[in-house]
């Protein structure tokens, strides 16, 4: 990991881990909702590569019932690229981990996986009151991602959806 002072500015505040974890932590949460279980430490790594690109993030359906392979198949643009962008995000998505960890927000289950740490606390406009609507539709939209993967098989099936392996 960089040091602070050797990032550039723009990319620091866009990439912070903070905000990195808000949006891994949403996922996780609406995953163990419908699974009752942890989050596949795999998966996280898809995460913000989904979110962070805008034009992938926005053509997301709206509703779970919309099967990941088919969506994926009917939207292969949303592929160009993607084995690129995870390579790219791959630090701040372990940078965004270990801050999770530390601060309690997530933590490793038993198997591996990761789970809502007991710091956790729900995004509302009343702690987030500077976010932007980017930044709330990254939110709502991982907190989607975690539905939608928790009803979309194995991690291997979500990987090879994607175009790429664990």
């Amino acid at each position: 990991m960089r040091a602070w002072n050797d990032r550039v500015v723009e990319v620091a505040y866009l990439f912070n881990p903070a905000f990195g974890v808000t949006l891994i932590a949403e996922a996780v949460h609406h995953y163990n909702e419908k699974t009752k279980s942890a989050l596949p430490f795999a998966a996280t790594f898809l995460l913000l590569p989904i979110v962070l690109h805008e034009n992938t993030r926005k053509s997301l359906p709206k509703t779970t019932l919309t099967a990941l392979l088919p969506w994926v198949q009917d939207h292969r643009e949303s592929l160009v690229g993607f084995s690129e962008r995870v390579q790219q995000l791959r630090e701040m998505t372990r940078e965004s981990i270990l801050f999770g960890l530390q601060s309690e927000i997530l933590q490793i289950s038993d198997n591996g996986s990761i789970a809502v740490g007991k710091k956790r606390k729900s995004v509302t406009v009343k702690r987030t009151p500077l976010f932007t609507d980017e930044a709330n539709e990254c939110v709502e939209r991982s907190g989607f991602l975690g539905r939608w993967f928790a009803t979309s098989g194995a991690p291997a099936n979500i990987f090879s959806a994607w175009g790429i392996a664990p």
